[in-house]
């Protein structure tokens, strides 16, 4: 049975769009190895001589190959494709030897805890990392690449996200990170604006992730269950919970819109805004949150 590998095309010239548009990219399935994904993409160039394209390899533990990535990653890099790995923390140092041919490393991470919490309770679910952990394995990948991009998702506790996040957050330079907090009873909520405020006020050279729904309708901002900004046609498709600090219309009104015929042939727009007035520049929005995108579209 073939292997499904998402295909990511991206604009390269992103960031000179005085408008502040950044990003629409959209993915197509290719079914194949990665050595016939790596030909598809030269077929696709044709079509995209303007956009950058890069190539989205998914692995779990089982299934992690680090001779077929690297295989891949070769092909790619003499056809002028970038190399995006899906890859479980516990296997990034396995990457380092072929970190040079890699644009792109996401790293699911469910949980990530203080140092200091003893490691018989940090290694309760598999993915209860610490960030130092984390720091040192992205480190090293760096010392091999040190233009290689890094994303994140993860979960951060109610009561303990002000500690971690001051002190540890902003130590990964150019890393994208996707949020969520959880309460102490366990119950995933959405991010609440004071949570945005502290990480534009003590993350800095963090970057986190907005989506939006370009409409022609009535605009909404809403914050999703995963941490993100999110604005769609739909005012009730979400309710306006955690933007009481601040009125709808200065919100939008710091929003720089691109023209809508630059977006409309893409079915679920995703695009990112520079929001300087409030937290700083967000870069590269995440094609990942795309059936959650559509949830909320459909209702």
């Amino acid at each position: 049975m073939s292997k499904f590998i998402p295909l990511t095309i991206i604009p390269q010239n992103n960031s000179k769009d005085s408008l502040g548009f950044s990003l629409c990219y959209f993915e197509e399935e290719i079914y194949g190895d990665g050595a016939c994904a790596v030909q598809a993409v030269k077929k696709i160039r044709d079509s995209h001589k303007d956009v950058g394209i890069r190539l989205r390899i998914p692995t779990t533990r089982s299934s992690f190959d680090p001779e077929e990535i690297l295989r891949v990653s070769k092909i790619a890099k003499e056809n002028g494709v970038g190399i995006s790995v899906l890859v479980d923390y516990s296997q990034l140092g396995i990457l380092r030897p072929m970190a040079h041919l890699i644009t792109e490393v996401e790293v699911p991470v469910d949980f990530l805890v203080p140092e200091f919490v003893e490691k018989k309770n940090r290694d309760a679910f598999a993915q209860n990392i610490s960030f130092e952990g984390l720091y040192r394995k992205i480190e090293s990948l760096r010392q091999v690449n040190e233009k290689l991009s890094v994303k994140f998702r993860t979960v951060v506790s109610e009561n303990n996200y002000t500690e971690i996040l001051a002190d540890s957050l902003q130590r990964f330079k150019n890393c994208q990170w996707k949020i969520l907090r959880q309460d102490a009873s366990g119950m995933q909520k959405a991010s609440d604006f004071k949570f945005f405020s502290f990480l534009r006020n003590n993350v800095m050279d963090t970057t986190l992730s907005v989506q939006v729904k370009n409409s022609t309708k009535e605009r909404a901002l809403v914050v999703s269950s995963n941490g993100s900004l999110c604005q769609t046609e739909n005012v009730e498709c979400m309710p306006l919970k955690g933007l009481t600090e601040v009125s709808m219309d200065d919100l939008c009104s710091w929003l720089e819109f691109s023209s809508e015929d630059k977006v409309q042939d893409c079915e679920t727009t995703q695009l990112v805004f520079s929001m300087k007035k409030m937290f700083g520049l967000f870069t590269d929005a995440d094609a990942s949150d795309e059936m959650w995108i559509n949830s909320i579209l459909n209702g």
